[in-house]
């Protein structure tokens, strides 16, 4: 029997009983809490609708149970009773209510705490035990126990469960059933196993058949697993494990409410990378309250959009929101990620070369720039073209400008020369194979001037001078041996260029022979199997689109009647590769034809945009944004969810997606975690572009990492200052070192962040409970994972406290990695049927996110700020002062940051000798066009990425930090930490220097700086202002742009360097008080059995010398205390 648990409740207007559970609340040790689960229907509308909800309902609600010497338990031992009450007794499963009562510690009184979490077979035997109404005046006993038989419900009912009363009470044939069992709503329903009494749920009502009679002796409970899921919901409660059978509940209903309304927000932002297939997915879905909605996160396959996963204790509405692209964006989004394979089609049939010839873009490149170089070189008109082609052989330019380009180089080549001539000097694979020949047989005609006559009449225009140096110069090359090809090629090129003499050019074009070799371009350009080749690469952006996944939206067939159609409709005015163009030198039929790559391409992914989403709205009825109810999901929101997530056999909708946003609670293996670390919301995103690290450069991580944060500073207004980068890795797969590429970059790109490593997949290795319990991964060791070992070697710290050339050691990164590795196991139902995986997950998930809250990055060091603090006062009146003077020490710290903005305004500062014009063109027009302070395309040229890159770079050069570091001795360390830290506080967010029309109000005294630096006259124009027009744009861009983006000119105004100088010591004393109060707040959270043993502890003293009821006594007892724990800590050895 229950016994203690079973508690007897009276108001005025009802009866019932409940069962009595232990609660914490509040961190209160001065009083014992316990929570009582009721049915709404028994309080009848105590605790509804009350404004009030930590009213104290003592005087309104009875309470009867016994302590464990079975004594009832007396009012006066009652302090305090509050009162959830859901209301609703309309439906069973809702008819939930929940009494928090606050009792004498000194009361003994423990209770039953099993519950039961499994499934009951088929009428196993179970117990209820109440207090029935009829029986309240019986003196000897008013309580009975009833035994019945579980009862199978098909299909399984997760909140309610049916049981049979077996006992026989039906011999009082006075009475109703409904009669004799009033007062047992809220009776605990429990299972007897092994020597346990386990809970299973309370009692909620009888099966009424026909007034009050149940002739089956039916019985409805609502089930534990159910009830303590609904009080959460409801914010009444958080609760954790502590073992497989008891939980730990905490009462939050009206502490909550105060906490969000009193502090400002604490969140935590997780950036996921890895390895495709290491569990990203599968870690942020872990997290959340409605998990199994998302059964569509599945691992190994490479994320494609932004998922943005956001978990607090509570939330307003639990939902997946999906933003789709707009066709801007969209567009945008399909040529920047396009690969080289449809500019590559072109350029073979276009230019009539072998496929091998130009499967290397930078190999193909360079051949061209060697021939048009030939051409062109005295043309000053074409200097851009030849820029570009540098460009993109380094990696240097987007897709976009990539593509006009490519169309510059055709239309140059076939301009200027006969594509066969075309094929002789750029065309390595041609050659091979006629060398080949020729080898074979040296009476082979290297040129067969009668075959190309046919086909090419231009080869008769060219000198027969001409054709015999050709002809010679190949003869040579393909006695050659083969070894070296591409050396010897290109020197076969160039001695073959060279033989290209202006007087055949001229001939060449001087017969309007340009008309003809048009002709044949556009012949070669309507084969079908090119158009086929081409369009299968056009609608297809691997790892990123493919029309077929779209198949169930759009009409049958479509792919291929937008293929036909493309086709048809290739050479019209609005084609795809051509389009006439009026040209008065050149005209076929009256008009010149031009080649238009990019608005072929952008076009058709219009088209594809526009039909794509018709065919979304068409089936679902959505557009733009749509958001899901979690709570509420049904078979098809999951498959329409799971489509917006990944690839599916039904297809996907991942390449017209912007973002998934899910916004749910917090699962409850983690809700009291986030409780005692003062955590409001866990913010995790799991992007394209940060997986694949084992194969990509630095440089593509870097960028990727830079662009995603960008993208989240802007758009989903996260702060740097915020982010920490968690790499996730399977202990099976992959190098042990692939932290050697990452940590650099994360370095580079974001210093503020510390990274974190979970390492999935443990249950690989730890199996039994005891091997799982005993995992420890402190010290090097071989019976640990290879990755693991690794990290923890003498070689691997040493590997990973290297950062760039100079070998600038940041011991606190390494550090903190190395004392946060967290093993993980993310397969549920293991966790669920081995405990001690559960129990790891929270420990090590716990370990995390206070290392994260508390700063640990930023080394445990408080810093001491009262010379700052002292050297800000004087500096608030130093200009308009003369009586205040700055002591050596002083001067020397403000030269110091004097020095330290130069630096960082001259490595934010760009020169025009070293961009393209359009570049130029696009960062100068972007303040009064787009309303943004520069442009974001092939460069990070936005001012907020200017300055946060240059900050990151100035604070990761040692020379320079060291210089401020003195003055803080000794603090070192701390101070590094610090100053990586202030970075959103000085420059402030993304926006506050991206956008241009920002209010006043948003404004940080940086970017106020930084307008008024703009208009002391050192600066000829003011790009805030908006005052460059087009037509100055046009005339002087290169003057323009060196003017507004040589940032450091401005800093020779004294007045505007003292402004900045001044904020940064403001913002630096703001952070390092910051980073002290939390690093001292957090700490002790590290362990919170040590946490709890404080707060004993103080609660036993302060009992111990506390006059009862003297308040002003209680002061100065707990302050005594206080005294005590500094003096006994200060004399703490080591």
């Amino acid at each position: 029997m229950l016994s203690k648990n079973v508690v007897l409740i009276e108001t005025i207007e009802s009866m019932g009983t409940g069962f009595l559970y232990p609660c914490k609340f509040d961190g209160n040790k001065s009083k014992q809490y316990f929570i009582i689960f009721t049915n709404a229907h028994v309080l009848q509308t105590i605790g509804v609708d009350n404004e009030n909800i930590a009213q104290n309902y003592k005087n309104q609600i009875r309470l009867h149970f016994y302590d464990d010497l079975g004594n009832k338990i007396d009012s006066n031992d009652i302090d305090e009773i509050r009162v959830y009450n859901s209301g609703s007794y309309i439906d069973n499963k809702d008819d939930i209510a929940a009494i928090l009562v606050a009792v004498n510690e000194d009361l003994a009184l423990k209770v039953e705490t099993n519950i039961c979490n499994h499934i009951l077979d088929n009428r196993t035997v179970i117990y209820m035990e109440g207090y029935p109404g009829i029986m309240l005046e019986d003196e000897v006993c008013s309580k009975i126990q009833l035994q019945g038989l579980e009862k199978k419900i098909f299909p399984e009912n997760k909140e309610i469960g049916i049981y049979q009363i077996t006992d026989d009470y039906h011999w009082y044939n006075d009475f109703h059933d409904r009669q004799l069992l009033q007062g047992m709503s809220g009776s605990p329903v429990y299972l007897e196993k092994n020597g346990k009494t386990m809970l299973l749920g309370i009692n909620q009502s009888i099966s009424d058949i026909s007034q009050g009679e149940n002739p089956f002796k039916l019985m409805y409970y609502i089930k534990i697993e159910y009830l303590l899921n609904y009080l959460r919901e409801a914010n009444c409660i958080i609760f954790s494990k502590v073992n497989e059978s008891t939980y730990n509940i905490v009462w939050i209903y009206e502490l909550y409410v105060k906490r969000i309304s009193e502090n400002e927000e604490k969140n935590v932002t997780l950036m996921l990378m890895g390895g495709s297939g290491a569990g990203k997915s599968s870690f942020a879905k872990d997290f959340a309250y409605h998990g199994n909605q998302l059964k569509s996160t599945n691992d190994g396959q490479t994320t494609r959009t932004k998922v943005i996963y956001e978990y607090g204790i509570s939330v307003s509405q639990a939902c997946a929101e999906i933003k789709f692209l707009n066709q801007d964006a969209f567009c945008e989004k399909m040529i920047r990620k396009m690969d080289y394979s449809p500019i590559k089609y072109i350029l073979v049939q276009a230019l009539d070369l072998e496929q091998e010839s130009a499967r290397n873009e930078n190999t193909f490149l360079e051949n061209c720039y060697r021939l048009l170089e030939k051409i062109y070189k005295e043309d000053k008109k074409n200097l851009q073209m030849f820029e570009n082609v540098r460009a993109i052989i380094q990696g240097n330019l987007g897709n976009e400008e990539k593509l006009k380009c490519y169309e510059d180089i055709i239309d140059k080549v076939i301009s200027k020369i006969p594509v066969w001539f075309v094929k002789y000097t750029i065309d390595a694979n041609f050659i091979e194979k006629i060398r080949a020949k020729y080898i074979k047989d040296y009476s082979q005609e290297i040129i067969d001037i009668e075959y190309l006559s046919k086909h090419d009449n231009t080869i008769k225009l060219w000198s027969d001078e001409n054709k015999v140096n050709i002809i010679k110069i190949v003869k040579n090359y393909c006695k050659e041996k083969a070894d070296k090809p591409d050396e010897k090629f290109s020197k076969f090129q160039t001695e073959l260029i060279s033989k290209v003499n202006r007087k055949s050019i001229n001939k060449y074009t001087g017969n309007n022979n340009r008309e003809r070799s048009w002709t044949l371009l556009t012949e070669r350009l309507k084969e079908e199997a090119f158009l086929e080749r081409y369009f299968e690469a056009v609608l297809e952006c691997e790892g990123f689109f493919n029309v077929k996944e779209f198949e169930d939206v759009l009409p049958d067939g479509y792919r291929a009647d937008l293929i036909k159609d493309m086709k048809q409709n290739i050479f019209t005015i609005n084609g795809i590769l051509l389009e006439d163009e009026i040209d008065n030198d050149n005209r076929i039929n009256g008009s010149k034809i031009a080649i238009k790559i990019l608005k072929g391409i952008n076009d058709l992914y219009k088209q594809i945009h526009r039909d794509i989403k018709a065919g979304i709205k068409n089936k679902y009825g959505i557009s733009e944004i749509y958001k899901l109810d979690l709570s509420k999901m049904t078979v098809d929101d999951r498959q329409f969810l799971q489509k917006c997530l990944q690839v599916t056999t039904d297809g996907s909708l991942t390449g017209f997606i912007d973002y998934v946003k899910i916004q749910d609670m917090i699962s409850n293996e983690y809700a009291m975690i986030l409780w005692e670390l003062g955590i409001d919301k866990i913010k995790m995103v799991d992007t394209c572009g940060l997986d694949h690290i084992e194969i990509n450069s630095k440089k593509v991580l870097k960028d990727n990492l830079l662009e995603n944060l960008y993208y989240y500073e802007n758009q989903q207004k996260i702060q740097f200052s915020d982010i920490s980068i968690l790499y996730i890795k399977k202990l099976d797969s992959g190098k042990p070192d692939e932290l050697r590429t990452l940590l650099p970059c994360v370095r580079e790109a974001i210093p503020t962040a510390p990274l974190y490593c979970v390492f999935s997949g443990i249950d690989i290795f730890y199996r039994t409970p005891e091997e799982i319990a005993s995992i420890c991964w402190k010290k090097e060791n071989k019976k640990l994972p290879k990755v693991v070992n690794y990290i923890l070697s003498k070689k691997g710290r040493n590997d990973l406290q290297k950062f760039g050339e100079e070998d600038y050691s940041e011991e606190s990164m390494y550090l903190v990695l190395k004392n946060n590795l967290i093993p993980y196991c993310g397969i549920k139902k293991i966790v669920k049927e081995n405990f001690q995986y559960y129990l790891n997950n929270t420990k090590y998930v716990r370990k995390l996110l206070a290392s994260i809250v508390m700063k640990e990055y930023s080394s445990l060091e408080i810093i001491d700020v009262s010379k700052l603090n002292k050297l800000n006062e004087k500096l608030k009146h130093y200009i308009d002062s003369k009586n205040e003077k700055l002591s050596n020490e002083e001067e020397h710290l403000v030269k110091c940051v004097d020095e330290l903005q130069f630096e960082l305004f001259s490595q934010a500062s760009l020169d025009s000798d070293s961009f393209r014009y359009n570049t130029k063109r696009a960062d100068v027009s972007s303040f009064n066009k787009n309303g943004k302070a520069g442009y974001y395309g092939t460069y990070r040229h936005q001012l907020n990425q200017l300055f946060h890159e240059a900050y990151s770079s100035v604070f990761m050069n040692k020379e320079i930090t060291e210089k401020i570091t003195v003055y803080f001795q000794p603090s070192e360390v701390a101070l590094k930490a610090a100053l990586r830290n202030m970075e959103n506080k000085y420059l402030g967010d993304g926006q506050n220097l991206l956008d241009v029309d920002l209010e006043e109000s948003k404004k940080n005294k940086f970017r106020k700086n930084l307008e008024l630096m703009y208009e002391m006259g050192i600066y000829k124009y003011k790009p805030y202002m908006k005052e460059i027009t087009e037509d100055d744009i046009k005339e002087k861009r290169d003057v323009i742009f060196n003017d507004i983006f040589d940032l450091r000119k401005g800093l020779s105004n004294e007045k505007i360097l003292f402004d900045f100088v001044k904020e940064f010591l403001l913002c630096l004393e703001l952070q390092i008080n910051e980073d002290n109060k939390i690093k001292s707040e957090n700490l002790l959270k590290l362990n919170q059995e040590f946490t709890e043993a404080l707060a004993a502890l103080k609660h036993e003293y302060v009992e111990k010398y506390l006059l009862e009821g003297d308040e002003i006594s209680k002061e100065r007892v707990e302050s005594k205390f206080k005294a005590m724990m500094e003096y006994y800590f200060k004399g703490v050895k080591k």
